[in-house]
C-alpha cells in the first residue's frame, strides 16, 4: 500500500530517491481519496477563510499556522493556499497530527489542514473551528463546510490518498487479477459503509487510472514545492 507522500511528493521534495514511483512500482488501484479540513483555533476569531485570509493579509508576521509533518500534504495543502490567496504565514512543522492538534488547540499555532479524523471530534467539542475542505466536494458529514473551489479558489484540490501497489514489472494478467479482486473488496456493503464512515472517498480505479493520478499527483505537488521552496531537511 502506498499514499501521496512517497509516491507524489517526495519525487520533488528530496534531491535523491531511492526509486522512481513510476518505474519501480506497478500501480494496482488508487482505492481511496480523503480531503482535508482547514481550521482553526476558535480563539483567533477568525470565521470563515475569507476572513482568515483578511487577517494574515493584515499582520502577516502574528499568525501561524502546522502542520503533520515537513512536505507533508498537511503543509503542502496550506502552501498551495497561501499562494492562490496571496497570504503569508508562518510554518511550524510537527511530528504527527497529534502534537500539532495539540498545540493548534492549545492556541499555541491559529491554524492548519488535517484530515477529518484528526479534528471532527475536537470541533464537535467546540474547540476548533472548520473553514472549508480541500477537496472537489464537501464532506456529507459536514455539508455545511463549503470546499475552497466554491469559495472561488479555481482547481483547487488537495487530497491524500491511498493505493495498492506491485513491484515493477509484474505481469499484467497478475496486477489485472489483483485490481478485480481488491476492486470487489473495496464495493463490498460492509467495507463500503466503514471506509465512507472514515470519510474517505471510494475511488476503485483501473490500474491505467491510478498510473495517470500519479503523473498528476506529481504534477500537482512538485509545482507546489517548487513555487514555495520547500526541501527535505
Amino acid at each position: 500500500m502506498g499514499y501521496n507522500g512517497p509516491l507524489a511528493i517526495n519525487v520533488t521534495l528530496f534531491d535523491k530517491m531511492p526509486y522512481d514511483p513510476l518505474k519501480d512500482l506497478a500501480p494496482i488501484t488508487l482505492a481511496v481519496k480523503a480531503s482535508q479540513y482547514l481550521v482553526v483555533n476558535p480563539a483567533t476569531g477568525i470565521t470563515s477563510a475569507k476572513d482568515l485570509v483578511a487577517k494574515a493579509k493584515a499582520a502577516p508576521s502574528k499568525y501561524s499556522y502546522g502542520s503533520v509533518a515537513l512536505g507533508s500534504a498537511s503543509h503542502l495543502t496550506m502552501e498551495m493556499f497561501k499562494s492562490a490567496a496571496g497570504f503569508r504565514m508562518t510554518h511550524i512543522p510537527y511530528r504527527g497530527a497529534g502534537p500539532a492538534v495539540t498545540d493548534l488547540i492549545a492556541g499555541n499555532i491559529d491554524a492548519g489542514f488535517f484530515v477529518p479524523g484528526n479534528v471532527q471530534q475536537f470541533v464537535k467539542e467546540g474547540r476548533l473551528r472548520l473553514l472549508a475542505t480541500s477537496g472537489s466536494k464537501r464532506f456529507a458529514s459536514t455539508p455545511d463546510i463549503p470546499t475552497l473551489i466554491e469559495l472561488g479558489y479555481k482547481d483547487f484540490e488537495a487530497t491524500s490518498w491511498i493505493g495498492f501497489l506491485a513491484p515493477g514489472g509484474t505481469p499484467a494478467p497478475i496486477i489485472d487479477r489483483y485490481n478485480r479482486e481488491i476492486v470487489k473488496i473495496l464495493n463490498q456493503p460492509d467495507i463500503r459503509k466503514r471506509l465512507i464512515e472514515m470519510e474517505f472517498d471510494i475511488v476503485a480505479s483501473s490500474p491505467k487510472q491510478f498510473s495517470d493520478w500519479i503523473r498528476t499527483e506529481i504534477g500537482r505537488w512538485g509545482k507546489v514545492i517548487k513555487d514555495t521552496g520547500a526541501k527535505a531537511e
